[in-house]
């Protein structure tokens, strides 16, 4: 639902004029000829790879899917305000001692699953060196291997584990984003945090947290002097100009995160970013 309204924010702005910039502005050598529509068309990415997938820029235009802004990825890709904040969480297998804290995982014979690459996958190999971590390639083959007996206990986020089994402990809060190339010129990542931030101060951001959880919305505002606070005018050639013209804002997920990203029955990709 982020992403549909995220399109539909931009196009408004565009048909607007928001994007043309200034009146007193020079008027520019050449036109932009914007699609009718603007749609979010999701491309499917493995998780390790989809940072390299969109800086090589054949594949997507941005990522969106439950990615914690980090400052080690943020040397790769520019990412937008948040727009869920989350926390780490841990479930067990069955038969597994019961935990008060995360650190109680920390001891010679507890086994932790997690998929390959996440922020649950840092925190374990820094944080929890006694314990064997076991890293899979995706979310999915992380539950497999604990509802067959092949670890103790799952870390990964709160919203995603609680869909698998009841939640222990909780900790580490993260905020996700949006990642548009670092290299890009910037016009994207401004129009979508103005498309988020439209959102936020309409309550549509509101109604479609509350559609999917039922947990209280504690997004964090973590804008800062950098975050667009108008929209920015496409340049020819730019990727923001990219995404008016072909009508089509590609998005990188790997669509095996409910409730965030999944597979819907009809093959269509469903669930909170979507």
């Amino acid at each position: 639902m982020i992403a549909m309204m995220l399109t539909m924010s931009m196009l408004a702005a565009a048909f607007a004029g928001c994007l043309g910039g200034d009146e007193e502005d020079d008027t520019p050598d050449w036109s932009i000829s914007m699609a009718s529509d603007v749609s979010a068309d999701f491309v499917e990415s493995a998780w390790d790879p989809i940072i390299p997938n969109l800086n090589a820029g054949d594949m997507c235009d941005a990522i969106i899917s439950a990615m914690t802004k980090t400052d080690e990825r943020e040397q790769a890709v520019d990412f937008t305000r948040a727009y869920y904040t989350s926390s780490q969480a841990v479930i067990g297998g069955s038969g597994a001692a019961s935990i008060s804290a995360v650190a109680d995982l920390n001891a010679d014979g507890t086994t932790i699953g997690v998929q390959s690459g996440t922020t649950s996958d840092l925190y374990a190999q820094a944080n929890l060196g006694a314990a064997t971590i076991s890293a899979y390639e995706d979310f999915p083959s992380v539950i497999a291997a604990l509802n067959n007996g092949d670890v103790h206990y799952a870390m990964g986020d709160a919203p995603v584990l609680a869909l698998e089994g009841t939640l222990m402990v909780t900790f580490s809060d993260e905020n996700f984003g949006m990642a548009v190339q670092g290299d890009s010129s910037g016009e994207l990542l401004g129009a979508l945090n103005m498309a988020i931030g439209a959102m936020v101060d309409s309550g549509e951001y509101d109604i479609i947290f509350a559609a999917n959880f039922d947990d209280p919305n504690t997004l964090a505002d973590d804008t800062d002097a950098d975050t667009a606070t108008a929209y920015p005018t496409p340049t020819e050639g730019s990727d923001l100009t990219a995404v008016l013209e072909s009508g089509s804002l590609r998005l990188c997920t790997d669509p095996f995160y409910p409730p965030f990203e999944s597979y819907a029955e009809d093959g269509s990709v469903v669930g909170f970013d979507a």
